[in-house]
């Protein structure tokens, strides 16, 4: 196939950056890798130069993907955090401590984060434009807060790893309580299996793991 066909560019917007390949070998092959290098660097330079469809559809991506980047960031960073809290803990700071620590730091942050966007004065705006759903708010707020402790208390009891292997089966609740309070049916076979093999991995690595 032409490498400009690849590109989307036209004859003359290749031409007009050529010089800058100029080193590459005469061939097929070499012309294809420059078309390709070439409308990269279009693209990059200016948005109109691959026609006006181009922005619009890398906008769309963007912003529909964003979600895996956060949950894999999230991912990280919880994997970072238990590992950490596990040697503070095994160093002889208490679970309630650091939690206190973890809810002081977040209280902190939020409220910088929401001055530094001038939206702190909104909070209880936001928290009324709830209605009915107010005690949805308080439920999530408080079994967030106590699962967080937990979780510190089972990392202080045992370890890190296993604490959090254990954890990991909560998407399998989060889809059951999803459907019990707002019968919002996430379930399809697939999720039943993986909720299966999720609960069977908790149970091997309990059995596992019993002194």
């Amino acid at each position: 196939m032409d490498g400009l066909a690849l590109t989307g560019c036209d004859q003359k917007q290749a031409n007009d950056l050529m010089p800058a390949y100029g080193n590459l070998p005469n061939s097929v092959g070499g012309m294809t890798f420059a078309a390709v290098a070439i409308c990269k660097e279009i693209r990059l330079r200016s948005d109109r130069f691959c026609g006006s469809v181009w922005p619009v559809e890398r906008n769309l991506l963007a912003i529909n993907d964003m979600w895996i980047v956060y949950a894999l960031t999230a991912s990280l960073l919880w994997g970072v955090s238990y590992a950490a809290s596990g040697r503070v803990m095994e160093r002889g700071m208490t679970p309630l401590t650091f939690f206190f620590c973890y809810a002081l730091f977040g209280v902190v942050a939020a409220a910088l984060g929401l001055a530094a966007t001038g939206k702190l004065g909104g909070v209880p705006g936001e928290v009324r434009s709830l209605g009915p759903d107010g005690f949805w708010f308080a439920v999530a707020v408080v079994t967030f807060a106590g699962g967080a402790l937990l979780i510190f208390l089972a990392i202080g009891e045992k370890n890190a790893t296993l604490a959090s292997l254990i954890e990991i089966s909560y998407p399998f609740f989060v889809a059951v309580f999803a459907w019990l309070f707002f019968r919002e049916t996430q379930f399809n076979w697939p999720t039943i299996w993986g909720g299966v093999m999720i609960l069977g991995g908790v149970a091997v690595v309990f059995l596992g793991n019993r002194d």
